[in-house]
């Protein structure tokens, strides 16, 4: 599958040639680590082999959809590689989803096969991906790493132990990294709306981050968000294939682990509410936005990358000034960190006349947030709506004021309120309300006189973890 790039006459490399690269030039330099165990490059690229093996060993065709629901743990990075050096496609799913999110994005994208971990936290995850594909009948294989598997279930572990690999390139028509290469997902009112993206777009973000934090192979890079959406993507995990670096991924369940892993990073990527706790040092900082209407102007000390994040459509990647402020867009062209002319890393921005942001550039997905009836708005210039009211400064600078309507976001994920409003229609007075918080922007709170009933039926209906949890907070 070509997407249509930005650049296709130009750019080749794909992302597991950024990788193939590194793994060449340090093949026994640390690659990946998390807080059980780490691999070198030439580790990890025979363990990269061999899950690509098996999945091309289970009749899975080119461009086959692989949805891709991890922790954040080195098996994350690894399934993504191997996916991509299968030939396939892969749909990275939100650790919180369940199976009605799951279902309603995968039905949409076509998925033929799951690559899940066995636990995450309290939840059986590859439980959920058998429940997942009883209802999708295009999900042919559910895979998954850890022991105690269902039968049925193919065990990705033992790649871990493969001590050679026997390269099967895939061959591809056409420029290579203009096929697709990753599905992300946006909620909409209207529903999950599948967002995807080729290898092109994906390095024109994670260049510029890259460029943006002067990242290079000695680098020990902590990355503190799942690889599930362009933000992670593009802030984390390209910007870690270009270094050649270390990258240590951190589980966020345990905030004694993550300080403990931060004394041995020297950039750090984090959401952004939490840079100013890491800032006053020696280190790189790229703080991540995922709600651009609460970024936080206080100015950073010490070297600070800002990526500003307009759902899975977009974002805009800054250094901030010598001062330590804050480098919004401005309206038309904003040329990205990293910039040359054979390689037009752009963003154009622009205020709708409904008074909402809109953008369009070589990270830019090409279809925009659902306003209308049909669906995703894709203006005819290109330009994409990203559903964010935004008000022009004085200076230019484009300030997002409110989010997408319709949505709550917490903690970086976003929610329709419609599913909220649902909760209520299914469980007898079960009712969601969305509250300030100083670190998340808003909390969900569940409000019954049968706290943990409601919470047990939400989750048997598979919904988010995060509407269920809204009970079992004030249970537990």
């Amino acid at each position: 599958m070509i997407v249509d790039g930005w650049a296709q006459g130009n750019a080749r490399t794909t992302l597991d040639d950024l990788f193939r690269r590194a793994a060449v030039a340090n093949p026994d330099g640390v690659a990946l680590a998390d807080a059980d165990r780490q691999l070198t490059y030439a580790e990890a690229d025979r363990v990269i082999w061999a899950i690509a093996a098996q999945l091309r060993a289970l009749g899975l065709a080119t461009d086959a959809v692989i949805g891709v629901q991890l922790s954040n743990a080195i098996e994350s990075p690894l399934a993504l590689l191997a996916v991509l050096r299968a030939g396939m496609i892969a749909a990275l799913l939100p650790m919180l989803w369940r199976e009605s999110e799951i279902v309603a994005a995968l039905s949409g994208a076509g998925a033929k096969a799951l690559v899940m971990t066995r636990r995450l936290g309290g939840a059986d995850h590859a439980l959920l991906a058998q429940r997942v594909a009883a209802g999708l009948f295009s999900i042919r294989h559910v895979c998954a790493f850890g022991d105690h598997l269902s039968d049925g279930v193919v065990a990705l572990d033992g790649a871990f132990h493969v001590r050679t690999s026997t390269p099967s390139p895939i061959s591809r028509e056409g420029n290579p990294a203009a096929h697709a290469a990753v599905i992300t997902f946006e909620p909409t009112p209207r529903g999950i709306q599948p967002v995807v993206r080729n290898h092109i777009q994906l390095i024109a973000g994670g260049h510029a981050v890259a460029s943006a934090g002067e990242l290079n192979s000695s680098n020990t890079l902590l990355a503190a968000m799942p690889l599930t959406s362009l933000a992670a993507l593009a802030g984390i995990f390209v910007p870690w294939l270009f270094s050649g670096g270390r990258l240590v991924l951190h589980q966020p369940f345990d905030v004694d682990v993550f300080v403990s892993q931060a004394e041995g990073a020297d950039v750090i990527a984090l959401p952004g509410a939490l840079a100013p706790a890491f800032a006053p040092t020696k280190r790189t900082i790229i703080a991540h936005w995922r709600a651009p209407e609460r970024i936080d102007p206080q100015p950073l000390a010490g070297n600070a990358v800002d990526v500003f994040s307009y759902g899975e459509f977009g974002l805009h990647v800054a250094k901030r000034d010598e001062h330590g402020r804050v480098a919004p867009p401005v309206l038309g062209t904003n040329y990205l960190p990293g910039h040359c002319p054979d390689r037009p890393n752009v963003l154009e921005a622009k205020r709708t006349t409904a008074g909402t942001f809109a953008l369009r550039g070589s990270a830019v997905a090409k279809t925009g947030f659902g306003v209308t009836d049909q669906g995703a708005f894709h203006a005819s210039d290109g330009f994409i709506e990203t559903g964010y009211h935004c008000r022009i400064g004085s200076d230019g600078s484009v300030v997002i004021t409110g989010p997408q309507p319709g949505m709550v976001s917490t903690g970086g994920y976003r929610i329709a309120r419609h599913d909220l409003d649902q909760v209520a229609v299914m469980t007898p007075f079960g009712i969601v309300s969305v509250l300030p918080h100083a670190l998340l922007g808003q909390r969900l709170a569940g409000s019954s006189p049968e706290q943990s009933e409601v919470a047990g039926e939400l989750e048997a209906r598979g919904l988010n973890a995060l509407i269920v949890e809204a009970f079992g907070r004030r249970a537990a």
